[in-house]
């Protein structure tokens, strides 16, 4: 019996449509993001008749699939949405795209014309070159594509896709023609599918071998979990790997919280001379072998393998290990897995911190948390946010941060949530906003947002459907009206000028308590007042625009001498 068969006596009719959805639910997803179109509004009707499944419709395809992969990321399934033909499937592409880099499963179902409208002498609406423009862009976009033409392959079709989401944690494409929604079609249930487990490889097991023998010729090497070791889960692996091997771990901005900074191996945060803690930039300074695990050598991560000799190099990526300078074709799990069952201790352990070593790298307990950092009436900067987040966290330690591209982003390097939802690699602004919504409904636990003013203004509006979805994000909008991360030279003040808008007013047209804060002790305030509330909040925190956070002006300083562009 294949894996996909429940047994002929739970099979049942039903139409196409609801056999998409039906798959939808067996795999665990309960949320359906989508915007109707004309395309798809049979299909909408059928997909509301499924059992256990709810359809979230949103404002714009892009804050749209931010959510599906917020409630990814959350409910640890693929996130699905569904968009018509054309207008729907391009305006979703940028979120379709972040999802592909960002290694977040997702389904993206689309309506497309009937097989007697594409053989019509027509030109249809929504349609670009022709009627696969569509499909050869969601190839650039997506891991697997298929157009349903035959409603009894359908199934196995449908499956097949889930399938590879989960495989290779990346988007898949499935075009339903709109003349099949309704075709009668067979359903059998089946078990709910799961990602493939780590599987004996040879090319794995000579690369651990190869990374062994590299280790033992180390003085100083440094381990970093990266996207594929959240993505996939192998925090306990790494984890045995880096006890046994007594490695110093460091996370980078892509990959925070990865394995638990609790850990007493951990050393911070990397992100070269943005790095928070001094120590993590003097322990990468001092490194002579680096293990990046699951992870580009992007310049998010300061390029981070760039500075290590190829030949002290491991890195496993994306179905490739490299080792020195062999390169062995093997999957990120196989390797680690791999390289967790030889591991023998090595000589010697790793000191522990001493205490002048700690500031900006491990969270103060709650007990410490500083309450006297600065008056309650100084006015907000950059600063003062980062403390009271932290306050936060210390006092909420299971608190998750959505945290938006731009200033936000690197104030968030210098906090300490539970855990960090964020666009890290693709960089595209607008998750924050939508991808709390989602995260909210597939974990349900209610996450705080660091959004900037501009990000707001690209996804802000999803906000006005937190009520209706049952979720209550405590959004924080840093409203300092510029595009600040850019530049905060008043020389730039025409191209990152922002518009001067009331968040907190704003707010209340989404059906949302809004509050202002100026001065420091507000935003404390405004943030005990929101844990007392079961609804979203909105807080418009009014910081100075010319100032950015000292982490985002060290990170743009060293990408300009990285890239060897004119400092401003």
């Amino acid at each position: 019996m294949s894996r996909f068969d429940g047994g002929a006596a739970a099979s049942r009719d039903m139409t196409l449509g609801r056999l998409v959805g039906a798959v939808l639910v067996e795999q665990g997803i309960a949320d359906l993001f989508c915007i109707p179109g004309d395309f798809t509004m049979q299909l909408s009707r059928e997909l509301l008749q499924t059992d256990g499944l709810s359809l979230r419709t949103m404002s714009h395809e892009y804050g749209t699939t931010l959510a599906a992969l917020g409630y990814a990321v959350g409910r640890r399934v693929p996130g699905a949405v569904c968009f018509t033909y054309g207008v729907g499937v391009l305006n979703a592409t940028n979120g379709i795209a972040q999802a592909y880099v960002e290694r977040v499963p997702l389904i993206v179902l689309s309506g497309a014309p009937g097989q007697r409208e594409r053989d019509a002498p027509v030109f249809l609406h929504h349609t670009v070159v022709d009627d696969d423009t569509q499909y050869r862009v969601m190839r650039e976009v997506t891991a697997h594509q298929v157009r349903i033409s035959d409603p009894h392959r359908a199934l196995a079709q449908l499956r097949e896709a889930v399938a590879v989401a989960l495989a290779q944690s990346r988007p898949v494409y499935v075009e339903i023609p709109r003349d099949l929604y309704l075709a009668p079609v067979r359903y059998t249930p089946a078990p709910r599918l799961a990602a493939p487990p780590p599987a004996y490889s040879q090319p794995a097991w000579d690369a651990a071998h190869a990374t062994l023998a590299l280790l033992r010729a180390a003085r100083q090497p440094v381990l970093v979990p990266g996207l594929e070791i959240k993505r996939y889960d192998l925090a306990a692996p790494v984890t045995r790997i880096v006890e046994t091997l007594a490695l110093p771990w460091v996370a980078s901005p892509m990959s925070r919280i990865a394995l638990s900074p609790d850990h007493p191996n951990y050393r911070g945060v990397y992100a070269g001379p943005a790095s928070p803690a001094q120590v993590t930039r003097e322990l990468l300074a001092d490194c002579d072998a680096l293990l990046l695990l699951g992870e580009p050598n992007s310049d998010v991560n300061m390029g981070i393998a760039s500075a290590i000799p190829a030949g002290q190099l491991v890195q496993a990526y994306d179905g490739v290990v490299r080792v020195g300078r062999e390169t062995y074709p093997a999957a990120t799990a196989d390797f680690v897995t791999a390289l967790a069952e030889i591991s023998r201790p090595r000589d010697g352990g790793l000191p522990d911190l001493r205490r002048e070593q700690k500031p900006f790298l491990l969270p103060q307990p709650v007990h410490e948390a500083p309450d006297t950092d600065a008056p309650d009436d100084e006015a907000l900067t950059p600063y003062h946010v980062i403390d009271e987040l932290n306050r936060h966290f210390a006092a909420h330690p299971d608190t998750t941060l959505v945290v938006d591209c731009g200033d936000a982003f690197f104030m968030s390097l210098g906090m300490f949530p539970a855990d960090v939802l964020t666009s890290s690699l693709y960089m595209s602004m607008g998750i924050a906003v939508p991808g709390a919504l989602g995260y909210q409904l597939g974990s349900g636990r209610r996450p705080v947002v660091l959004v900037g003013d501009g990000a707001f203004h690209m996804t802000g509006q999803e906000l006005m459907h937190a009520r209706q979805a049952g979720v209550s994000p405590i959004v924080i909008v840093l409203n300092n009206q510029r595009w600040t991360s850019l530049s905060a030279d008043d020389a730039d003040e025409s191209l990152t000028r922002q518009a001067a808008l009331d968040f907190a007013a704003l707010a209340q047209c989404y059906g949302v308590p809004g509050l202002t804060a100026t001065r420091t002790g507000q935003l404390r305030e405004h943030l005990a007042y929101a844990l007392t509330r079961d609804e979203p909040v909105l807080i418009d925190a009014q910081v100075d625009p010319t100032q950015r956070s000292y982490l985002c002006e060290r990170f743009f300083d060293a990408i300009k001498n990285q890239q060897h562009l004119p400092r401003l």
